[in-house]
């Protein structure tokens, strides 16, 4: 198995000066923390994901139930003011390349859960392919 990663993955390190990227063969996982300020902005376009290689690749943002925000104004640790967030990651995109789907090259005996059918009509998996 080629163990070279597949992506180059750049990161604005002064937005986000602690981060981790496990990068492989055959994936990657990009993780953060987000400030308050990046999230008010309700944009984040300081990552930048490279496919090193030809293939399809699917793009799913991790699901965390609740987020939990300090928001006590003198950063109380005893007595702190939660507010509590559910994340919905949906791709705000005309098309995010459902069709690509039917084209991974799976063996025929392989079995697959039904989340990523589901997910990705619900704009949640964003797919893309690179040919060149």
């Amino acid at each position: 198995m080629d163990l070279d990663p597949v992506f180059e993955v750049i990161v604005d390190s002064i937005n986000f000066p602690a981060y981790e990227i496990e990068n492989n063969g055959q994936y990657a996982v990009f993780t953060t923390g987000i400030s308050a300020v990046l999230q008010e902005t309700e944009t984040i376009s300081i990552i930048k994901i490279i496919p090193k290689r030809k293939g399809i690749y699917m793009i799913r943002p991790a699901e965390y139930l609740e987020v939990e925000m300090n928001r006590a104004a003198n950063c109380d640790l005893e007595n702190p003011i939660y507010d509590l967030a559910q994340l919905d990651n949906i791709f705000n995109v005309t098309d995010w390349n459902p069709e690509l789907l039917a084209e991974i090259p799976l063996p025929s005996n392989t079995r697959t859960s039904d989340y990523v059918p589901r997910l990705t009509a619900k704009k949640r998996i964003f797919w893309l392919k690179v040919i060149d």
